[in-house]
């Protein structure tokens, strides 16, 4: 740093266009700030530095020559600028344009001038020095830019004293300084003295000098200090559960502000995706998706444009996976009722079970299945339930770190037919048949009765020429338990009859009889009434159970059949082949 002759450039002059402090003071920015030339931001590329002579001293009305050096570069124009004289003074510059003017002060006192040099590609430089006219008190001279500069470096100050009557004596002191600091002048007895400071931010020095007459004249300089922001990067890395959102938070320090936080992924665990990184200053936000290790790099710069860096290490833990299962789905008994079961996990492999945690009483439907599938996939489940009801599937999942997850779906198997009619019984190896009459039937076991041997699988034509009132049985289970079902889309009006046959063996039986707009739950259910099978033929027991009586709309009545003196009106399989 040369004393108020500083160029373009130099160890404590880091603008390349000669601006100590990063900007022009009292000079046109001719290009908006972009690169500091008139080229319409276009920067040529080319170095220019420009260089002033060092102060000088002369007496009132005594011409006296200062000179700009262009040190690198092609000189194009120039012109010289008095920045600071005197009150009242009239300074002439004879040659303004010039790389050297004379320059002449009227009355005693510090002309401060600066040199902005232009050239060949319009970049601009910009240089200083003064002229120190003394007739009386010494004259002290400072740089009138903050000196900035690294911190924690010899620093030489740049200053001078000037006395018409001999020389002068220097004395350097620091007179402000940032809390905590060390700094050192030395020598302070010389116009140019070396300072060192250890803590960023700004210092403020102070020169006096005195002449042969004990007569003082002071001035100060500004020293900024700069250093890369702190990071107070943390020694040991972070714990954070994998698929949830974790936030780091650092701790900066400058002495300037912070211009800017900029946030990277670095390295990822295999098999990861979007982490979904939100910063936010210095914090952010990530969800880390696999376990073990994500490093993620934070870069702080300040306005003086230093920066520094911190690489934070981020270990993702295990996780019990994650499952969605839709709350309830529905559909119709006997047919394939699909949804999907999404999983995520932390690992690469996770075991998805699933089973029937619940069911209607009277079915017979099972679901049991497993697959292994890698994480975030989604699993197609597909369940036929037997009856009308409410069933619960269960899905657990368990990854490779044998945490498990669990959730249910509620299955609604829903009757949307205008007569539905279900039977089910308790014993194993045993069948029972359910029967249902049509309104003009006169017997059982006839054209005008639904059951097994003519209604299984396919419809009976009943009523209209359309199939929507002809009844069909879904099911003929001859090995116990049931169920089976009988059903009417949209059954005529009538009084239509329900019967149970106990074709082989012993039991006890239910019926649940659907109509009226009963989705899942029954209208009426009877039983359990116990049913023998006896000696077979047409002894075995036959259970007329109830007259359901459809109205036109749909509207339905159910009226159970009892004996005269109460209880199931059970009568011999020979006596229904002969009455309704």
């Amino acid at each position: 740093m040369v004393l108020l002759g500083c160029g373009a450039r130099s160890a404590l002059d880091p603008d390349p266009y000669g601006h100590r402090d990063g900007a022009t003071p009292d000079a046109p920015d001719f290009d908006g700030g972009r690169d500091g030339g008139s080229d319409g931001g276009i920067d040529a590329g080319i170095p220019f530095e420009v260089r002033c002579s060092d102060p000088v001293s002369t007496a009132p009305n005594v011409p006296v020559t200062v000179s700009a050096f262009v040190t690198e570069g092609s000189f194009a124009s120039g012109r010289w600028t008095v920045v600071e004289q005197p009150m009242g003074s009239a300074p002439d510059v004879s040659a303004p344009t010039s790389l050297s003017t004379r320059v002449t002060g009227n009355l005693p006192g510090l002309y401060r001038l600066f040199f902005e040099a232009t050239d060949t590609f319009g970049q601009t430089a910009l240089c200083e020095t003064a002229v120190a006219v003394v007739a009386g008190p010494p004259i002290a001279v400072c740089p009138s830019l903050p000196i900035v500069a690294p911190v924690n470096e010899p620093i030489e100050i740049p200053g001078a004293g000037f006395d018409d009557d001999g020389p002068v004596t220097f004395r350097w002191t620091v007179t402000r300084s940032p809390a905590g600091s060390f700094s050192s002048l030395d020598p302070v007895n010389v116009a140019r003295p070396t300072f060192f400071g250890d803590t960023a931010g700004s210092y403020e020095l102070q020169l006096t000098v005195t002449d042969i007459f004990e007569l003082t004249d002071s001035c100060e300089v500004t020293v900024r200090l700069i250093a890369p922001p702190v990071i107070e990067c943390p020694a040991a890395p972070f714990m954070a559960p994998t698929r949830q959102p974790f936030t780091v938070a650092l701790s900066v320090g400058t002495a300037t502000s912070i211009a800017r936080h900029d946030w990277s992924v670095v390295t990822l665990p295999p098999g990861s995706g979007d982490v979904n990184l939100r910063p936010a200053g210095s914090r952010a936000t990530l969800t880390p998706q696999r376990q073990g290790v994500h490093e993620l790099l934070y870069r702080a710069t300040d306005t003086d444009g230093l920066s520094s860096e911190c690489l934070v290490t981020v270990i993702g833990t295990p996780t019990p996976p994650t499952l969605t299962c839709p709350a309830v789905v529905e559909g119709r008994p006997l047919t394939d009722i699909v949804w999907s079961v999404g999983v995520a996990d932390d690992g690469l492999s996770t075991r998805l079970e699933w089973n029937l945690g619940g069911r209607p009483e009277g079915s017979a439907a099972s679901l049991r299945g497993s697959t292994t599938v890698t994480p975030s996939a989604s699993v197609r489940l597909s369940f036929q339930p037997d009856i009308a009801g409410e069933y619960t599937v269960v899905v657990t999942a368990t990854d490779e770190d044998g945490q498990t997850a669990r959730c249910e779906t509620l299955v609604r198997a829903l009757v949307n037919e205008g007569l539905r009619v279900e039977m089910f019984w308790d014993t194993d190896g045993t069948d029972m048949d359910l029967h249902l009459l049509n309104p003009t039937a006169t017997r059982w076991f006839s054209s005008d009765d639904c059951y097994y041997a003519n209604c299984l699988g396919g419809r009976l034509s009943w009523g209209g020429p359309g199939p929507e009132d002809d009844p069909s049985l879904d099911l003929d289970n001859t090995s116990g338990r049931g169920p089976e079902n009988i059903n009417i889309d949209e059954p005529f009006p009538g009084t239509y009859r329900v019967g149970v046959h106990a074709f082989r063996g012993n039991g006890r039986v239910s019926v649940r009889i659907y109509c009226g707009g009963s989705t899942t739950e029954p209208r009426v259910t009877f039983g359990p009434t116990a049913l023998l099978a006896r000696g077979g033929g047409g002894a075995r027991d036959f259970w007329r159970v109830a007259d359901v009586t459809i109205e036109a709309g749909g509207r339905c009545t159910v009226t159970p059949l009892t004996r005269p003196g109460g209880g199931a009106d059970i009568i011999t399989s020979g006596q229904a082949e002969r009455m309704r």
